[in-house]
C-alpha cells in the first residue's frame, strides 16, 4: 500500500538482520546426506564447462558445503589452485548432526592448510568445543592476498594480543566482536554488531571507522546504549567522503555518534530509533542530528507509515518520471512517542506531533510529494475529538507549501487523516499550496479487519470496502471542485478486481469521479478474489 521507494531502507535493513548468506544459498544443497548432496552437486557441474564457467573457479566455492575430509581433498584438488570460500557458517551449522567431531576436525584442520587462499573467510558462533582452534589468531603472520569477504562472529581466549591480518584485497568485514586488528584502510563495506558497540566508547568505534576512507556501506547496531562523551570533550570529525549507504540501529543515544561523521549529502541514511522515555533514551534529540541531513535542498519526496512502529521517509527525485532515491528513513516505536510528550500512549495525536517536529528540521517547502499510508487511530480513552486531530494534519499539510501530489495509502476501516483533510472546505480554501495530483493506493480483495486490546474489532466485507472507497473519494473530489481547487490528475494504484459486484462498483465509482477531475488514470493490476486469496 504503498510506492517503492518509501519502505525500501527499511526493508534492506530488516533484510539484512535476517540473511545468513551460508545457510540461505548452500543448506538446500544438502538433501537427506552429504553423500546425495555430492552426487547432486556433481550433476549440475558437469553442464557448468559448457557454458564456459571456470570449473577450478567455481568448486573452490563450494568447498566448506560438504565438511567430510575425503569429499575436501577431492574439491581442492578440483579447485587447483584457486582461491577458496572458506564460509563455514554452513559446517558449523550443520555439525553434530551430520558429521562426527573427528570428521570435523580433519576438515577445519584442511581448511586452515590452506588459508592462504581464502576468498571468503567466516568464524561463525555455533562452533563446539571440538573446534575451538578455529579462531581469528590463525590469520597471524599469514598473508592473504586473495581474501575479500570476511566475518568474524566469536572471539576465544587463543587471541590475546592485537595483530594486524595482512589481507591487502579485504573490502567486505562483518565484525560480531570488537576487532580492531581487522580494520584495513581497503575496506569498502564494514558492519558493526551489538556485540562490538556493547558499552565501548564513542571514541573507540570513531577510531575504528577513521581507518576506512574509503567505505562505501556502512552497518551499526546498538542494543546497549554507548558510553557519553565528556560534555567537555572535543573529538575530531570522521570523513568518509565515499559513503553511499548507511544504517544505524539503537538507542537515540547512540545514533547521537553521526554528529561526528562527516558524509556525503546524496548518502541514503537508515536510522532505526528504540526510544525508552524511562532511561531517558527519548528520540527527539535525533532530530537534531538529522537537521544537516534533512535540510538538504534535493530532498523533495517524503512519506509517512505509521502503525506500531512510525516510518519516515525522505527520498530525491531529481528529474520527473525518476524513481525517488532515498535520502533518510526513519523508525521509531509509536507506543512511547505519547508518553515522551506527557500524554498517553494512546494519544492519535503523537504521531502528528513527531511529524510537526520533524518537518521543523526540515525546508517543508521543497517537498512536492507526499506519500502516507493508512492507520488505526485508538480513540478509546482519549480527551481528543477527532475535529481536532483532523487540524493537527491540517496544520501539516499548510507546511508543505510547495505539496503538488498527494499520495495515499487505502485500507478498509483505516484512518486517512490527512485525505479527509483535504475534503474540509474550510479547510480546501486556505490551502497555501497547488495540489494537482491524488494517487491512491488500495487492494479490492481486502476486507477491512482492525484488532485493539482496548477497542472491539471492526470488520468490513472487501466488497464494501470498495464501496465505502468510491463513495469517499466522490465527496472529498466534489467538495474540492465546489471550493475552485479541483484536481487535475486522479491516479489509481495497486490491484482491482473486475468479477461480479466488484466490477460494477468499480465502473460506476470510475465514472463518477471522471466529473471532477480532468483525468483518471487506472494503473491497478487485474486480479480475482481467488488469486487474492490464495497469496
Amino acid at each position: 500500500m504503498a510506492p517503492s521507494w518509501s519502505v525500501a531502507g527499511i526493508e534492506r535493513h530488516t533484510q539484512e538482520e535476517t540473511h545468513r548468506p551460508a545457510m540461505d544459498s548452500t543448506a538446500r544443497l544438502i538433501g537427506d546426506s552429504g553423500h546425495l548432496g555430492w552426487i547432486r552437486l556433481i550433476h549440475v557441474c558437469s553442464s557448468w564447462r559448457s557454458v564456459g564457467l571456470s570449473m577450478a573457479s567455481l568448486w573452490g566455492y563450494v568447498f566448506p558445503i560438504f565438511p567430510d575430509d575425503h569429499i575436501s581433498e577431492t574439491i581442492l584438488a578440483l579447485s587447483r589452485d584457486q582461491p577458496l570460500s572458506l564460509d563455514m557458517d554452513l559446517a558449523a551449522h550443520m555439525q553434530p548432526f551430520f558429521y562426527s567431531p573427528p570428521e570435523m576436525v580433519k576438515f577445519f584442520t584442511l581448511a586452515e592448510k590452506h588459508l592462504s587462499r581464502a576468498r571468503i573467510l567466516t568464524f561463525p558462533r555455533h562452533l563446539n568445543r571440538n573446534v575451538q582452534f578455529w579462531d581469528p589468531s590463525i590469520m597471524r603472520d599469514v598473508h592473504l592476498p586473495h581474501l575479500k569477504i570476511l566475518r568474524l562472529y566469536v572471539v576465544r581466549e587463543s587471541v590475546q594480543h592485537e595483530f594486524t591480518i595482512q589481507a591487502p584485497a579485504l573490502t567486505h568485514l562483518v565484525l560480531g566482536y570488537f576487532a580492531p586488528f581487522a580494520i584495513v584502510p581497503s575496506l569498502t563495506y564494514l558492519k558493526i554488531t551489538d556485540e562490538v558497540t556493547r558499552y565501548r566508547p564513542v571514541t573507540s568505534l570513531l577510531d575504528m571507522l577513521r581507518a576506512t576512507p574509503l567505505l562505501e556501506e556502512l552497518s551499526m547496531q546498538w542494543v546497549h546504549p554507548s558510553r557519553e562523551l565528556p560534555s567537555d570533550m572535543t573529538v575530531a570529525s570522521v570523513r568518509l567522503p565515499k559513503l553511499s549507504t548507511a544504517r544505524f540501529s539503537g538507542p537515540p543515544i547512540s545514533l547521537m555518534l553521526v554528529k561526528h561523521l562527516e558524509l556525503p549529502r546524496d548518502a541514503d541514511l537508515t536510522f532505526w530509533a528504540g526510544n525508552d522515555p524511562v532511561l531517558g533514551q527519548s528520540i527527539w534529540p535525533i532530530l537534531d542530528v538529522l537537521d544537516m541531513f534533512s535540510r538538504e535542498p534535493s530532498i523533495n519526496y517524503m512519506s509517512l507509515r505509521p502503525d506500531l512502529c512510525v516510518d519516515i521517509c525522505l527520498a530525491t527525485s531529481r528529474e520527473p518520471g525518476d524513481v525517488p532515491a532515498p535520502r533518510i528513513s526513519l523508525r521509531t516505536v509509536s507506543t512511547t512517542l505519547g508518553e515522551e510528550l506527557g500524554e498517553s500512549h494512546t494519544d492519535p495525536r503523537a504521531t502528528a506531533r513527531f511529524l510537526s517536529e520533524l518537518i521543523s528540521h526540515m525546508e517543508p517547502a521543497n517537498i512536492t510529494t507526499f506519500h502516507v499510508s493508512p492507520y488505526t487511530m485508538n480513540m478509546f480513552g482519549s480527551s481528543v475529538s477527532e475535529e481536532d486531530l483532523i487540524d493537527s494534519h491540517i496544520a501539516i499539510l499548510h507546511c508543505l507549501t510547495g505539496l503538488k501530489t498527494l499520495s495515499v495509502g487505502w485500507l478498509p476501516t483505516r484512518y486517512k487523516p490527512f485525505f479527509v483533510a483535504l475534503a474540509r472546505p474550510k479547510a480546501i480554501a486556505l490551502e497555501p499550496f497547488e495540489l494537482g495530483t491524488l494517487i491512491i493506493f488500495s487492494e479490492d480483495s481486502l476486507s477491512g479487519y482492525d484488532f485493539h486490546p482496548y477497542t472491539p474489532e471492526l470488520l468490513v466485507p472487501a466488497v464494501e470496502g470498495v464501496r465505502r472507497r468510491w463513495n469517499d473519494i466522490s465527496i472529498m473530489l466534489e467538495n474540492r471542485c465546489n471550493a475552485g481547487k479541483h484536481l487535475k490528475h486522479l491516479v489509481l494504484e495497486g490491484l482491482r478486481v473486475d468479477e461480479d459486484e466488484f466490477g460494477r462498483i468499480n465502473a460506476e465509482g470510475l465514472r463518477r469521479v471522471a466529473a471532477f477531475v480532468d483525468e483518471v488514470v487506472d494503473r491497478r493490476l487485474s486480479t480475482t478474489m481467488n488469486s487474492a486469496e490464495q497469496k
